[in-house]
């Protein structure tokens, strides 16, 4: 038997990282090992084993791996990335736009 009771984070928000991506911190860049489905980035045509070079400008390499997770955790939704990436030897900028992959909309709980 388990028992689940809220605790002091029900009924916030829970913003899990807007853009769909799981990363590798991979030298001085970061790698994509997976793309969720209907993601942000999904749907802006990021692929496995594309090496994430820089975010608008800044170097990939400039910034803590753990920085860059809270920077696409934090951000709002509907900011707009320039992503600077090399897909199999070749140098392309994809512009990811961030969103919530599970609503911000909490469903009533019966009582």
């Amino acid at each position: 038997v388990m028992y689940l009771a809220p605790n002091g984070e029900f009924g916030k928000p829970d913003y899990f990282d807007r853009s769909g991506l799981w990363l590798f911190a991979d030298g001085d860049s970061l790698r994509i090992g997976d793309v969720a489905r209907d993601s942000a980035a999904d749907h802006a045509g990021l692929e496995v084993d594309d090496r994430i070079n820089a975010f608008d400008g800044a170097a990939a390499s400039s910034k803590s791996f753990a920085a860059w997770r809270q920077e696409l955790r934090e951000q709002a939704v509907g900011t707009k990335l320039e992503i600077q990436l090399q897909r199999d030897g070749t140098n392309r900028e994809i512009t990811l736009s961030l969103a919530d992959r599970i609503p911000n909309v909490m469903p009533a709980v019966a009582k």
